[in-house]
């Protein structure tokens, strides 16, 4: 099937489905820098932007709030969650508008790469960014990120990152990424190491280029962040998808150091028995804008974390940064 009209079709993977703050908001800010730049070199009448809403089911189950019994962890959890039910019913129901409000996703949503590619011809231009889309080693990768399509269509990654796993030592699997990667009439990266890593795999040299949320003001990301959430006062904003002991025990020292409360927007860890917060589990993307933007300071070891902090100019410590 091939869209009857003569508008030049722009189709994107991403990670827009997960239930993670800094993939839908990456998500939002590539489809809002690109539109900008539609509308101001071309006409945009002549082009349509659409991210390809795949998602995988190993995806949508991780960000379930009640998981399948397989393990005693899953069980612990679901009981945890069970208890907090309402909150997480929110924060799912707030990620869930954000995807299919917020986002230009296409009708049809795919789980498999053989769904995609029946429909791939819809499209003149494919786009992969941001994000660790090219991270083999993340829970929900899918080979669907590295455009593994047969077809003329024109395949560009803007900003993709290979995350932790920018270091491809598998023989097999830096053989498949090399053919997959030299499909591509363009490549950017978001870090020097993933520039290291494609120059070290295809012989070709990627153009570094910043996260596109950076390329979008404070005064646009206002637009749809919430009201500062009610009977927080002050406090500092802790985020962190893996805190160590050490995070929790210098977060602590800080705490106690400025004389404020501890808040986090995530759910509790093996490592965080001793942290003394406040949780607000049920925010959602906006709400994770705004409890950056109203702290009195950030600590972090999120990528994402320390980008909305030094947007909405929020004093900020950086652990080492994991995520």
């Amino acid at each position: 099937m091939i869209f009857l009209d003569n508008k030049k079709h722009i189709g994107v993977l991403t990670f827009h489905g997960a239930h993670n703050y800094g993939s839908v908001l990456q998500a939002y800010a590539l489809q809002t820098v690109i539109n900008k730049y539609l509308n101001e070199e071309f006409d945009k009448k002549d082009y349509s932007y659409t991210i390809i809403n795949f998602r995988k089911k190993e995806q949508k189950d991780l960000y379930k709030i009640i998981k399948k019994n397989k393990n005693l962890g899953n069980i612990i959890g679901n009981v945890y969650n069970l208890i907090h039910y309402s909150d997480f019913k929110k924060k799912f129901d707030k990620f869930e508008n954000f995807i299919n409000n917020k986002l230009l996703i296409s009708k049809k949503e795919y789980e498999t790469i053989e769904e995609v590619k029946n429909d791939i011809n819809k499209y003149n231009y494919l786009l992969v960014g941001s994000d660790q889309i090219w991270n083999t080693g993340a829970f929900d990768f899918d080979w669907i990120y590295y455009l593994p399509f047969e077809n003329k269509v024109k395949k560009v990654s803007y900003a993709a990152s290979f995350g932790s796993s920018h270091k491809i030592c598998d023989g097999k699997i830096k053989e498949k990424v090399s053919y997959y990667l030299n499909k591509f009439d363009n490549i950017s990266v978001r870090e020097s190491v993933s520039a290291l890593a494609v120059k070290e795999i295809t012989k070709r040299e990627p153009e570094v280029l910043i996260d596109p949320t950076l390329m979008i003001e404070k005064e646009e990301w206002d637009k749809i962040t919430s009201e500062k959430i009610s009977g927080l006062g002050e406090y500092i904003f802790f985020y962190s998808l893996g805190p160590s002991k050490k995070d929790i025990e210098l977060l602590n020292q800080i705490s106690d150091k400025l004389n404020l409360p501890i808040v986090i927007s995530n759910t509790a860890t093996r490592n965080d028995k001793s942290l003394r917060a406040k949780r607000v589990l049920s925010a959602g993307p906006e709400d994770f804008l705004s409890l950056i933007k109203n702290a009195k300071m950030v600590c972090t070891t999120s990528f994402h974390g320390t980008v909305f902090s030094i947007i909405f100019e929020t004093p900020f410590f950086l652990y080492e940064c994991r995520k």
